[in-house]
Parts: C-alpha cells; structure tokens; sequence
C-alpha cells in the first residue's frame, strides 16, 4: 500500500515539476484534436491568419501562430469545416475534415493572393500522417461502416482492422488482436469499460455459453478505435488490443433517424453440421439450420431549444430493438426431436437503448454524461443441450448491461489539456429452467444413441457484477529542444462479482455412511462436517462393467447387490440384446455451501509520458506505466504489485512534409486477470461427488430428491 501511493505522488510531483505541457489522450478518451498549416502561394508559412472551424456543438476561432500553425484541442468527434482568412489574401474554405479519438487530424491549408471578400472552396484539403505515434492504429468511423457491406453489430467492426481474426472459442464478439486470446481484450465505450469482470468479454459473458451480449448497439456508435500493437502508456489492462468505441452526440441541428434492418432465414443456405449423415456420428448434438434477424432504429438528437441553453446543451438518443431468430433440430432419436417435429426455434429479443448529454460550458469546458444498456431476454427452449428425451433440458435466459459515464473535459491554456470521467458499468446474466427437476446423463449407449440427457436441466451459474471507476488525464505541450507533450494520468477500478452455481433439482442430506454402514469415503478432516449438508446433484448413469468385455467401468463396485440391471443392445448386432449388466446412477457433481461465491479487485494505474518532436523529421516517445492489482475471494486474497511496463516508440518523416512515416515501437504489457480468479483460486465452494445407488429400476428415471 505505502509503494502504491508513493509510486502515485511521484508521478503527480513530476508531473507538477515538468507541467509545461499536455496534448495526448487516455484510454478513456473521447476527444480528438483538429491542427494543420497555413501557406500563400509560394509556399511561406502565414502568421497571424484567423482559423474558424466550425462542427457539431458550434463554432472555434484562433489566430495561427508565428509559425503558422494552429490547434484545436479536445474536439467531439466529427466533421469539421474550416474558413482561414487574413487580410491581402482571399478567404480559404475547406468543406470537411473528419477529427477522430485519441488522434490529430492535421491538414495544409494554401491562401491565394486576393480580396477578403473572395472565397476560395478547398474541396480537397491536404490532409496529413499522424507522425506523432507509433502505435498501430485503425480507425472507423460511421461515416465508413455506414456505407460498406458490414454485419450488424458492433463486435463486426473490429474484424475491419489488420491483425483482428476470430478468437475460435471466445465467441464473435471477442476477437483475437495480434495472436492473444479473444479475452485478453480492453473494451472502451465513452471511457466506461464493458469487460466483463468475471471473464474478460465484451459484455455479458457466461461461462457455459460464451458471449452473449455486446453491451452497446451499433447505432450509437460514432467511431471505434482498434489499437493492435505498441500503445503508449496511457493504455493497459490487456495484452490483446485496445477497443475504444465513442458514441454520438447533439449537434446544432436536430436531426433524427428511423430505420430497420431484415435478414430472413430464406436469404441464406443451411450450413454443413457434424451431425449431418454423411459424418456417421455416434453422440449426436443437433443440428444448426440458420438465423433470422429483424431489427428497428430510432434516434433523434440536437440542442435544447430553450434561449440560454441552446448553444449550450446538446441531446442524442437511440432505441434499438432487436430479434434474432436461430432455428435448429435437436439430436435425430432424440425425445426432443419428437417433441419438436424436428426443429425449434431459439429466441433472442434485445432493448438497446442509448443518450448522452452534451453541456458546453464556454469554448474551453465541456461536460458529458452519456449512458446506454442492452437489457435482453429469451424464449423458453432448449439451449444447453439438443440431445435430451423431454423438455425438462429448456431454459429461459435474463441478462444484458448497463452503463453509465460522466465526464469533462477542458483545455486550461491552449497549450494545457485535462480530463477526468467517472464511470459505472452493471452486468447480470439469470437463468431459469423449464422443470426443477435433477439432471440424469445417460452416458450407457444402451440403445446404441451414445451419451445424452435423460431428464432435467443440470447446472445453472447467474451472476450479478459491477465495476466502478474514476480517471484522471492531463497533458502539456512545451518547447524545449524541440517541441513535447507531456502527459500523466491515473485511473482506479473497482470491479465486484457475484457468482452463484447450483444444480437442478431438490436438494437431499449427505449421508454419513455408506449403504452397507461404513465409511462413505469423504475423508476424515471433513466427515464431520460434510454429513448431514442439504447438498443438489447432477447425475450420470453408468454401466458397472462394459456390457461387450466385461472390463470394470466404475472402480470398487463389484459385489454391489443393491444395483440395478439393464439390458445392452450389441454393438455389432444391432437390435439384439447383450446379456443385462448393472448399473449405478454416479453423482458427478453437488454444491452444499450457499451456493455464491462473492469475488471483488482493485485496479490501480498510474502513467507518465513525453511525445518529443525533434524538428519536422524525428519524433520520439518514452513512458512508462505502473499498475497494480488486488484481487479477493472469500477466504484469501492476493496483490500483483508494481507490475512496471515501460513503452518507447520512434517516428521518422523522411521528408518532413507528414507525407510518410516510418515507425518502430517496444512495450511490456501487463494482463489484468479477470475475477473468476479470485472465485477459482481465492474462495471456497464445497463441491461434492459420490455415488448414489438406486435399489429399483423406477429410481433411475426420478430419484426421490
């Protein structure tokens, strides 16, 4: 603890002694910066000239400088227009030049020797490399994504960079950025993160389905930023890439918007499955047949229309309902495919939703909050398995996000830019079968169908988590051998996670002996204890012996005389009958503690950076960021201290004209890991397995708990 804040108070001491500048932006940013040069004719740089850009909350002004530039500093993402104008010259218009987050959109603007009262349209102006990073960047914009053919979703934008593929088992909506896992990403929508704390994913994630949920609609979003490589201190908490998603905003025109969107089974073919005849599969899991998905989009924003406000407060809001339709058949054989008539119809039904408030306090200040939440719910059908005899395998799913961010941003001097954002994130996945009935895998292939489940639903894990936290940025550009941007920031996390598992069915007292009145075989520190605990169960029925060889399946159980027999069809034969064999009802697992395991982190960062310009030619950066985690489950707990990551990354302009660029970077990254840790390796959950043996036939089908 006293290495944490002393690390901290170095840092803003530092900061405090060097604080001639600031320009970069943090991992939470949702700003973008607006520079370029300005010329006459013969290609000499022009002082003095006034820059007027104008873009979607109003209107900025400055002079360009002695070396005719100019700056324009924590901007709403968007298009801007430009006027330059100086007496002797005409007056220069560029009709649009697109800022986006955490970047410097700089452009050259030319004035030609004239009347001020002339105008000249620049319809295309010289827009210019980024040359003060190195990190790998790309950047879509909805003025983009909009008009090319892309999937609906948000996740779908991320695969548009170089070095995003399919993370395979992390589902679509976790990428794998630069070879790491699909989990190991950083999410970022208006500084809010939405990873899921428990495992890492974008959204909601559960541990027997995978991603379910992306937390934002595509309709909100204005851009997203997907860094894959060499980022500077400012980012962390993964060792995948880093995903900012910024979202829309007022304007000081209203403008609205309403839209659907329709993909229906019939416009797409039935996709080869493993079960599909010509594989031979013995354990069949049904069969996928497609998707059908309907959506509608509402949104409106602009200023409030109240005289003192209205060049002030700025609105937008956005209602995206959705449905997605996945249409599959259970197991051929199956009691479900019966049940069915061969194909089942999944549903999803989603309530996006999404508004931000935009207060421009003066041309300098301005104060955000923006929130949005994806709560979604399901149909009452067969999702964990296709291969069952009755319906008691159905669920039906609740969960989905919501988010919560406030934060300002300013610029102190032209040259002194600060930030801060407090944010809230909720995450909540609930899931209620059909029938509370014990779960029985009838793993015997009796009749020659393999494994499947015989009745009742099995495991359940909802959970409920929340991450809170708060940061601060600031940065400062001075002239020192070159120009630099120093910046420092800190940022403080706060996520908690609740997960609870249980079993399906009734709950029965752990015994304190065995059938025959012996040791049940728990082990003597924790006999005690575990007899008598109201424990639930899942259970697999298996043969004693194998019916063909008759080799020993379940260790210490000949000479059972309370276990019952079943028939076994031969393998090479079908259709007739091996000789009965017994067979025991295994538990392979039961919870007989509380059932929820609370798990909680702290997240600590602190970082400090210089962005040096040596000239027009060279441009270096060197930071380092510290971090820190505490991770506690309900019995123990464990700090990562002083994980430090320097970062360094060089720029060369050959020509010094923002044309090219040539870069290199190293970094260290530090993963955060996710609080399923802490429930895994900190907490404890009594679990327990056995074997239960039914003395009638009828008891393998509905036991007594």
């Amino acid at each position: 603890m006293k290495n944490k804040w002393l690390v901290i108070s170095l840092v803003l001491t530092f900061g405090t002694v060097f604080s001639m500048s600031v320009g970069a932006q943090d991992q939470g940013a949702a700003r973008g910066n607006l520079s370029g040069l300005v010329y006459d004719s013969t290609k000499a740089l022009v002082p003095g000239a006034q820059v007027t850009i104008t873009g979607p909350i109003g209107s900025l002004t400055q002079a360009t400088t002695e070396e005719g530039s100019f700056l324009f500093s924590t901007l709403i993402p968007g298009n801007y227009s430009i006027k330059v104008q100086k007496a002797g010259f005409k007056v220069a218009s560029v009709k649009s030049a697109e800022v986006l987050i955490n970047k410097t959109t700089s452009v050259e603007v030319i004035l030609e020797t004239g009347q001020v009262s002339e105008t000249v349209e620049v319809s295309a102006a010289s827009v210019t490399v980024d040359t003060s990073t190195s990190a790998v960047t790309a950047d879509i914009s909805d003025t983009f994504f909009e008009n090319i053919p892309v999937q609906r979703g948000v996740a779908n934008l991320f695969y548009l960079s170089p070095g995003a593929v399919d993370g395979i088992q992390t589902g679509g909506n976790n990428p794998s950025i630069s070879g790491s896992s699909g989990l190991e990403n950083s999410y970022v929508a208006d500084g809010v993160s939405i990873n899921d704390p428990a495992f890492g994913g974008l959204g909601v994630w559960a541990r027997s389905y995978g991603a379910l949920g992306s937390g934002i609609n595509q309709s909100f979003v204005k851009e997203v930023q997907i860094k894959t490589g060499g980022f500077e201190p400012q980012y962390g908490h993964a060792s995948g890439g880093i995903v900012q998603i910024v979202t829309k905003s007022g304007s000081t025109k209203t403008h609205g918007e309403v839209g659907g969107y329709f993909h229906p089974l019939g416009m797409q073919t039935t996709p080869l499955n493993a079960d599909d005849p010509q594989f031979g599969r013995v354990n069949l899991f049904g069969r996928y047949l497609g998707n059908a998905t309907y959506e509608g989009d509402g949104e409106l924003g602009g200023y409030v229309p109240i005289p003192k406000l209205r060049d002030h407060l700025f609105y937008f809001g956005n209602f995206n309902p959705s449905v997605n339709n996945q249409y599959v058949a259970p197991a051929v054989g199956s009691g479900l495919f019966a049940a069915y008539n061969g194909e089942l119809q999944r549903t999803k039904t989603a309530y996006d939703y999404a508004g931000k408030l935009t207060f421009k306090l003066n041309d300098r200040h301005t104060v955000e909050s923006s929130v949005f939440g994806d709560p979604s719910h399901t149909n009452n059908v067969p999702w964990a398995t296709l291969n069952a005899s009755d319906k008691t395998v159905n669920s039906k799913w609740d969960y989905g996000t919501r988010n919560w961010a406030v934060r300002y941003d300013g610029a102190l001097t032209s040259t002194w830019l600060i930030d801060s954002a407090f944010t809230w994130s909720w995450n909540h996945f609930s899931e209620k079968p059909l029938a509370d009935v014990t779960q029985i895998v009838d793993q015997t292939n009796s009749n020659l169908q393999g494994t499947f489940n015989a009745q009742g639903f099995g495991f359940l894990e909802p959970y409920d988590s929340n991450t809170r936290s708060i940061a601060f940025d600031t940065s400062k550009t001075y002239h020192f051998l070159g120009q630099h941007t120093f910046s420092i920031g800190y940022n403080w996390q706060f996520p908690v996670y609740d997960d609870s598992t249980s079993f399906s069915g009734g709950k029965f007292a752990i015994p304190a002996t065995n059938a025959s009145g012996g040791d049940p075989g728990y082990g003597t520190a924790t006999n005690p204890t575990v007899a008598g605990k109201m424990t639930d169960a899942s259970l697999v029925l298996q043969p004693l012996v194998d019916p063909v060889t008759g080799a020993q399946i379940v260790p210490n159980s000949s000479g059972c005389t309370l276990c019952p027999y079943m028939a076994f069809q031969d393998p090479a034969n079908p259709g007739k009958f091996l000789s009965p064999v017994q067979v025991v009802l295994l538990q392979s697992r039961g919870r007989f503690d509380g059932g929820v395991t609370k798990s909680s982190g702290r997240y600590h960062a602190a970082y400090v950076n210089d962005s040096w310009a040596l000239g027009k030619r060279f441009t270096v950066n060197l930071g380092l960021r510290w971090e820190q985690q505490r991770l506690v489950g309900n019995q123990l707990s464990k700090v990562f201290n002083d994980m430090w990551s320097p970062r360094f990354g060089f720029v060369v302009d050959p020509k010094g004209n923002r044309k090219t660029k040539f870069y290199a970077n190293y970094g260290r990254y530090a993963f955060v890991l996710p609080l399923d840790a802490a429930v895994r390796a900190l907490s404890e959950r009594r679990i327990r397995a056995g074997i239960l043996i039914m003395q009638t036939c009828s008891n393998l089908v509905r036991p007594p708990f």
